[in-house]
């Protein structure tokens, strides 16, 4: 039987995922037709955080499976370098807005 805590996090998250999803298509759309480096550059740092937020919102549900013991780990490679690059380019947009150098 479902707890209030689950039910509540199962409607979040469905509430949350739906315009994520959204963001997601409409940033697919929008990198295919820009030509500007730069505006590509930002497309993909967008598109990165919104990724991350809906990784988050999974990782949440997760916490509920973990609880119940039925949370399956999947072990995946990953481009470390291309992990940084993207965290490393949200840190740089908000270091130039208070004008503080990031290296």
């Amino acid at each position: 039987q479902l707890e209030e805590k689950d039910i509540f996090l199962a409607s979040m998250s469905h509430e949350i995922r739906n315009p994520l999803t959204a963001i997601l298509g409409y940033l697919d759309l929008l990198r295919d037709m820009e030509t500007d480096r730069q505006k590509s550059e930002y497309l993909n740092v967008i598109d990165y955080s919104s990724k991350s937020l809906l990784g988050l919102v999974n990782d949440i549900l997760d916490l509920s499976k973990i609880e119940e013991n039925k949370l399956d780990m999947v072990y995946k490679d990953f481009d470390s370098y291309y992990e940084f690059d993207n965290i490393a380019k949200l840190f740089i947009a908000r270091a130039d807005d208070k004008r503080v150098y990031f290296n």
